[in-house]
């Protein structure tokens, strides 16, 4: 799980699973939160997995931010 805040400056970013684009996670909001659980993903067995977050360049809104990544097994 991803968490991170949501709010008016925060924007996009990309998530890609081991090089696999998966979506694009929109971060604005017309009021802030501090918290949020903004991506998760899950599978049936466990196995490393590699998780990029690629920031997408959205005007006005420069922002996102990592707050926690939790992992479990």
């Amino acid at each position: 799980v991803w968490y991170g805040p949501l709010g008016p400056t925060r924007g996009q970013a990309k998530v890609s699973v081991d090089g696999v684009y998966v979506k694009t996670v929109n971060l604005t909001r017309n009021t802030f939160r501090a918290r949020a659980a903004v991506f998760t993903a899950g599978w049936a067995t466990a196995a490393a997995h590699t998780l990029t977050i690629e920031v997408v360049g959205t005007k006005g809104h420069p922002y996102v931010a990592i707050d926690e990544l939790i992992v479990t097994d």
